[in-house]
């Protein structure tokens, strides 16, 4: 019986060893680098009755963000800039440079500063709570490329009759194609930029080596003839480092949106057509939210009322009439809460106001019916004392007195 509990034991361990193992090899995955994001000087920060947990700003004040960020991608990185986008109209608002570092090397921390005006109500609603995205912009040395560059490709050897080549890799850009035959750079050839094929007008004289430099890059999309908006892979984009092919012939029928990468052609590219595109763009961290708040002037000040009564919270009293003075203060909380989630702001800080000079009142009255109260008469006190004294004397006198003749007892 003991060798199969040991046996079975034994099974046990091994399965749990057989899913355990498999997770502790797994290499870790390196975390996105904004490790937090602060809002500092918030005129509320908690539950609102309406609006559930929020961070808030009045109105017209001066709203910080602080931004933590670690540079986790293993090279020094070159910050490009830190902004938090709103959902509503003009709600974007970037770190002035100076606000962020300007290179971090890899592991190295830094902190980049937000400042902006919270707008008025009729911009953004006090009646929601709003949702944000955090975003910093960074690139390695060199920048990054949706092309990668190929040199010295073996591209094949010459037979004197052969005229058709093909590259490791399709979707070529045309202006990085170099071709080489026994080294020396040709442009006797036409390019299929989609299909990888190079074709020589003269086929390459027999042991002839040929050989290619180019850049092969993003693949968008194809053509249908209606469509004439797209999505580059990689936003945001350098500006000016685009180059956008469609059927192998540089555009410039387009404009594009740096920030999303959003292509918009003049004229739908015909059906069948490839749409290619080279650029520099920058890599961008986010960290996203949706508990910021507007507050309207009357509505911070219900709240920098209500934010008191949470901070005080539910104390301990000793006496009944303090209990019941806080079992009013909570009733007239309630009360608030609810004026306050009807959108009725006066009345809702007029509640507020009664709950806390009631939780007030309570604290300040309460006293302690089981402690003694010094400016109660002594002679309570004395009497007790004197009487543990007597009967103290009475037990010795009775221990200690004299014994009688033995004809008495």
């Amino acid at each position: 019986m003991v060798r199969k509990s040991a046996l079975f034991l034994l099974v046990v361990a091994a399965m749990l060893a057989a899913l355990v193992l498999p997770a502790a090899l797994t290499p870790a995955v390196a975390e996105a680098s904004i490790n937090d994001i602060v809002w500092l000087d918030t005129a509320f920060k908690g539950s609102d009755p309406l609006l559930g947990y929020v961070q808030a700003y009045e109105a017209g004040a001066t709203a910080v963000l602080k931004i933590s960020i670690q540079n986790t991608t293993g090279d020094t990185i070159t910050i490009k800039g830190a902004k938090v986008k709103f959902d509503w109209t003009g709600g974007e608002y970037a770190a002035n440079v100076g606000d962020y570092p300007a290179t971090l090397a890899s592991n190295q921390s830094g902190t980049a500063t937000i400042s902006f005006a919270v707008p008025d109500i009729s911009v953004a609603s006090n009646q929601v709570r709003h949702s944000y995205t955090v975003s910093v912009d960074y690139e390695k040395e060199g920048g990054y490329m949706a092309g990668t560059q190929v040199n010295r490709e073996n591209v094949g050897t010459g037979n004197g009759y052969t005229e058709e080549f093909w590259l490791d890799h399709d979707y070529i850009d045309p202006a990085t194609v170099q071709v080489y035959l026994n080294g020396v750079l040709t442009t006797d050839y036409q390019l299929d930029c989609d299909g990888q094929t190079i074709t020589f007008n003269t086929a390459p004289a027999s042991s002839v080596s040929i050989s290619a430099d180019y850049q092969y890059v993003e693949f968008v999309n194809w053509g249908n003839g209606v469509e004439t908006t797209y999505y580059l892979d990689n936003p945001p984009v350098v500006s000016g480092t685009q180059k956008i092919y469609v059927d192998c012939t540089l555009s410039t029928s387009y404009t594009l949106d740096y920030d999303t990468g959003r292509i918009k052609f003049t004229t739908a590219p015909a059906a069948g057509r490839s749409i290619i595109a080279n650029y520099q763009y920058v890599a961008r961290w986010t960290e996203s939210g949706n508990d910021f708040a507007v507050y309207s002037p009357d509505q911070n000040s219900a709240m920098a009322v209500k934010q008191q009564l949470n901070a005080v919270g539910s104390p301990a009293v000793n006496t009944a009439g303090s209990r019941k003075l806080l079992a009013e203060s909570a009733m007239k909380e309630q009360l608030g809460d609810q004026q306050y989630a009807a959108g009725n702001l006066d009345e809702a800080k007029a509640h507020y106001d009664e709950a806390f000079a009631l939780m007030d009142k309570a604290l300040k009255n309460d006293k302690d019916p089981n402690t003694f109260k010094l400016l109660e008469p002594t002679g309570t006190l004395l009497l007790g004392i004197g009487m543990v004294l007597l009967a103290l004397g009475v037990i010795v006198y009775v221990l200690k007195r004299p014994k009688g003749p033995p004809g008495n007892q």
